[in-house]
């Protein structure tokens, strides 16, 4: 067997200046090959070009302890994030062989196994600080519609986006209805796991505002934000959107953002490709979980399972809680 020469060997296990992280093979004659592509050790080792080397060496000591400083929390966490992912497959793997077991019609054809988070539901009284910060958000974003000419001329950001990605999935869902009405069946499970960060603002925008003055040219921004406000309940969900109740969201559809409208959380769109490609009567084994969509990787453990549920011809059936760890 022919081994590489020990300096081919040496040049292809080289290291960032900067962060220590490990680099691919020298091209000569590229200075930038001596660091990584993370922008702040990009930046730190092109600072020595413009610095007098005496200042130069304790700002890149200093710096270079932040950065491998945030590089560790960032890699420890990527850690955890796989170490949950991979246990939580591995019990939901579990579950499903042991429902299989119990049910054995279920082995005659595949089955999916989809994981799904828990809405909050803790409903308290909605207190005037979070109607006064909603209310300023609105008006903000009510200014800012108002001082564009039409939604065509609201600067593109996640929110413009959105509404190009809504109109595809209406589209796609559309095309696939029995994709939709799972949809529909998962998330009223779910019961709002992914609005938890809806905050005082609801992901309102000015696109969203600006929107409804083109289709009522007739309203001012004023008008448009009492709208909004006319919505709110006495209480909603702690922690959550501030339109967000026991009952679900306050909004009508229309009024919502089209970044509420569109999203739909990991696990149910990897859900809805296995759909698209199988029949509509596709045995489907629900697993949901403690977590909402959020915080699922913020405990140092895997969420416990909440219920499972068996989705059979359509057919709805919570099963008797007897989680294997």
């Amino acid at each position: 067997m022919n081994e590489k020469p020990y300096h081919d060997q040496k040049r292809q296990c080289r290291h960032c200046l900067i962060c220590n992280t490990e680099l691919g093979p020298h091209i000569r004659g590229r200075d930038s090959d001596d660091v990584c592509n993370d922008s702040q050790c990009q930046h730190l080792h092109r600072q020595r070009l413009t610095m007098a080397p005496e200042v130069y060496k304790p700002h890149l000591a200093f710096q270079q302890k932040l950065i491998r400083t945030r590089k560790l929390r960032e890699q420890t966490r990527q850690e955890h994030i796989k170490a949950v992912q991979n246990r939580e497959r591995e019990q939901n793997l579990r579950i499903a062989n042991a429902m299989v077991e119990h049910n054995p019609e279920l082995a005659k054809n595949s089955i999916e196994v989809v994981m799904i988070p828990t809405g909050l539901s803790q409903m308290i009284k909605l207190d005037a600080d979070r109607i006064d910060a909603y209310r300023s958000h609105l008006q903000q974003v009510a200014s800012e519609a108002m001082d564009a000419d039409n939604a065509a001329s609201i600067p593109v950001d996640q929110h413009v986006l959105a509404k190009e990605r809504l109109l595809q999935q209406e589209a796609y869902l559309s095309k696939h209805p029995h994709v939709r009405d799972r949809s529909d069946q998962l998330c009223t499970l779910c019961r709002g796991g992914c609005c938890a960060s809806g905050a005082n603002h609801g992901f309102i925008s000015s696109i969203t505002i600006r929107r409804q003055l083109d289709a009522e040219p007739q309203l001012s921004g004023e008008q448009i934000v009492q709208r909004y406000l006319g919505y709110l309940q006495d209480e909603s969900i702690n922690g959550a959107c501030i339109n967000q109740t026991d009952r679900g969201c306050a909004l009508p559809r229309e009024l919502r953002s089209d970044v509420c409208n569109v999203y739909f959380c990991d696990e149910l769109k990897s859900h809805q490709a296995a759909l698209e490609t199988d029949s509509a009567d596709l045995p489907t084994i629900v697993i949901q979980r403690t977590n909402h969509n959020w915080n699922r990787f913020e405990t140092p453990h895997i969420n416990p399972v909440e219920k499972v549920f068996l989705i059979k011809e359509g057919q709805l059936i919570e099963l008797e809680q007897n989680t294997p760890d």
